[in-house]
């Protein structure tokens, strides 16, 4: 895609459905034209983000991460069809390794694609990853 293409991009027409819907089909090309990465990787990215804005944990020690697949999990229409596939995945992931959805899994993926982004240093991914697992570890337990 050329940049004179993507300045001329509008995202709301990607959305417009002739049958009123939101074809996320288009939005997801769209994106994916646009950024250049998946729309796994575009999942991850949104979700991640959410997550680590949405700050910490809950009194209980819930992470923000944790909540996200609720929401997700609890209102797939809201979500593209990468997203909801996305945290079906880790959630049963989690749920099988930890006996309880703890965030892990989007951590992790989300600090790898920072990571790769050149955002991260090694060292410092390397410490976020045994965080990451320390707090699943201590919330499962």
């Amino acid at each position: 895609m050329t940049i004179a293409q993507r300045r001329a991009l509008n995202y709301s027409d990607l959305k417009a459905d002739p049958n009123g819907g939101a074809d996320y089909a288009n939005v997801r090309g769209g994106k994916q034209a646009f950024n250049g990465v998946s729309g796994r990787d575009a999942a991850i990215m949104h979700l991640g983000g959410r997550a680590h804005i949405s700050a910490g944990t809950s009194a209980n020690g819930v992470s923000g991460s944790a909540r996200i697949y609720g929401n997700v999990l609890n209102n797939p229409n809201n979500f593209t069809p990468d997203e909801v596939a996305l945290i079906q995945q880790y959630a049963a992931d989690e749920k099988a390794r930890y006996g309880m959805i703890t965030g892990a899994n989007l951590d992790h993926d989300f600090a790898n694609q920072m990571a790769a982004r050149g955002d991260i240093s090694p060292e410092k991914l390397q410490a976020y990853h045994q965080a990451i697992d320390a707090r699943a570890e201590e919330i499962s337990t």
